[in-house]
């Protein structure tokens, strides 16, 4: 379904919100896609400024990517970006930089690539980065092709928080364990990017 860029509709959902929250209050509103002309056209940008300054919402932010990203960014009223982003798809890297340089929290989405290469569900142009970039050879024993991706992504230095899905408990609990170990060592990070940069360069 197709998102409805219209103020009535954005505030009944934040008071449908409200009331099945019980409080007064969201920490987040978050728009999905959506471009800057499109959402300052409609007057949605005023109304979740004045949500805000209502004390109705803490915080605001847009879930976007390559192409809107940037003047999403250049309007500077958004206190959260998400984007994807891993070793196997880091296009939006500089634009995540960018939004975190002009004091943006960065909430990441495909943190772990969809499961990467030994996903259930393959996804070839995933699968060819991980294979062009030989990411296999700096495997550290014992580690999943999973847990590698996940803790990039958690090293990246402007990422705040990562979406990651999951098919079943074991995937959660090896994400967790993933975190729990905590960043890549930054040599391994750094030689990670540069096969990945090699290997997607046009």
């Amino acid at each position: 379904i197709d998102h409805q860029w219209q103020p009535e509709v954005i505030k009944r959902n934040l008071a449908t919100s409200l009331e099945r929250l019980r409080t007064d209050h969201v920490d987040l509103l978050q728009f999905h896609g959506g471009d800057a002309d499109s959402l300052q056209r409609s007057g949605l940008i005023d109304l979740l400024l004045r949500f805000k300054a209502e004390g109705m919402v803490r915080f605001i932010g847009v879930s976007t990517k390559i192409p809107n990203v940037e003047d999403l960014i250049a309007l500077d009223v958004f206190d959260t970006f998400q984007m994807p982003f891993s070793c196997l798809a880091p296009e939006h890297n500089e634009w995540i930089n960018l939004a975190a340089a002009k004091g943006a929290g960065i909430i990441i989405r495909g943190g772990v690539a969809q499961g990467g290469p030994e996903a259930e569900i393959q996804r070839p142009a995933l699968n060819s980065v991980w294979s062009n970039a030989s990411l296999e050879d700096v495997l550290a024993d014992g580690m999943s092709k999973a847990e590698l991706i996940l803790r990039y992504t958690l090293t990246h230095p402007h990422c705040d928080s990562t979406i990651v899905g999951t098919c079943n408990a074991d995937h959660l609990e090896e994400n967790i364990a993933a975190a729990k170990a905590g960043p890549l060592p930054q040599d391994l990070y750094d030689d990670i990017s540069s096969r990945v940069c090699r290997a997607t360069a046009n």
